[in-house]
């Protein structure tokens, strides 16, 4: 099973990733996965110095940015 409640309805091209009042992570995605993979999805966040939740989070965010979907671009945390 997997929960998806969209933020506005839609996906927009172009987000940008960041610490915001209007961009708290306020929405739950579940789903199952297979005992083997939880072990490994927990072996590799603990490698990595992560917690799970973070781990996957940074996956899910990798794959946006691979598909150009959210900027890439660092930006001095200074400037607002």
């Amino acid at each position: 099973m997997m929960v998806i409640s969209p933020h506005k309805g839609m996906i927009q091209r172009g987000l940008e990733v960041g610490r915001s009042n209007s961009d708290s992570k306020s929405i739950l995605i579940a789903t199952r996965v297979t005992p083997q993979i939880s072990e490994y999805i927990r072996l590799m966040a603990y490698r990595e110095g992560f917690h799970v939740s973070e781990w996957v989070r940074n996956v899910i965010i990798q794959e946006l940015k691979r598909n150009q979907l959210l900027k890439t671009g660092l930006r001095d945390p200074k400037l607002r």
